[in-house]
């Protein structure tokens, strides 16, 4: 198979799981200038991020990933990481 031909089938698959994804892409670029940023964006369009637990990161579509990305603060601690967690709810609550 030639690389055009294996993009174009790599292309139809990811589309193919990934139409929640695309549909918020869509959708934001009424909102938003450039819709996405960054070393998370790849053509056709990125995916949709609807939630995260440890390295963990699920897309809008029910997909789990690993995240490699360690996106900045989750880089030690992973997401949503319980002690930060029940320490911001205390903080919120004192104030």
């Amino acid at each position: 198979m030639s690389p055009a031909a294996t993009l174009d089938v790599l292309h139809r698959r990811y589309r193919s799981q990934s139409s929640r994804s695309h549909a918020l892409f869509e959708e934001g670029r009424n909102w938003t200038v450039g819709v996405a940023k960054g070393a998370c964006f790849y053509p056709p369009y990125p995916l949709a991020m609807a939630r995260s637990e440890g390295c963990y990161l699920w897309d809008v579509d029910g997909h789990r990933y690993v995240d490699f990305f360690n996106h900045h603060t989750a880089q030690i601690l992973g997401h949503n990481d319980s002690t930060i967690l029940l320490s911001n709810h205390n903080v919120e609550r004192e104030s």
